[in-house]
């Protein structure tokens, strides 16, 4: 199930989407699968206001979002990921996360050496990131550090 809501945000209005999932989580590929096991259940629980009522909200744990952005794969997601590579690094239990959660982590790899690096790569890609978030915080060095991030991870995933 969706929800999306308006958030206000000083002048701003954010447009924010939850969705509510059970058991797995799915992508567009029949590979693209995320179980949703107890170590995932057992995240950040924060409360939001929905409808009037106050929702509490697992968050995912850093290597949990990334595992799912990744499989996602959506541009936004590589934008994302970008931003989260940059800012916060390579989630460490990467390798053994992804051995736990997905039935197929074959989808991590093919994922990142087919799509994620080769559009990070694009010279456009500055351009669309900055866009999107609204800065001119991030600069062709920032990109060229988030490849080779990703490129160092798809080596050790190769291994």
């Amino acid at each position: 199930m969706r929800c999306v809501k308006l958030v206000r945000h000083d002048d701003a209005r954010v447009k924010v989407s939850l969705d509510f999932m059970e058991g797995e989580i799915r992508g567009r590929g029949p590979k693209d699968v995320i179980l949703v096991d107890d170590a995932m259940m057992e995240g950040l629980r924060v409360t939001i206001p929905v409808a009037g009522e106050e929702v509490a909200v697992l968050v995912p744990s850093y290597v949990d979002y990334f595992i799912m952005k990744v499989v996602s794969a959506r541009p936004s997601d590589v934008r994302d990921l970008a931003s989260l590579v940059l800012e916060r690094g390579l989630p460490s239990g990467l390798t053994e996360r992804m051995m736990q959660i997905l039935p197929y982590p074959e989808v991590l790899k093919s994922k990142l050496e087919g799509n994620i690096i080769p559009v990070v790569k694009r010279k456009t890609f500055i351009d669309s990131w900055k866009g999107i978030f609204g800065t001119t915080k991030y600069a062709e060095e920032d990109r060229k550090k988030v490849i080779e991030s990703l490129e160092r991870l798809l080596e050790d995933l190769q291994r």
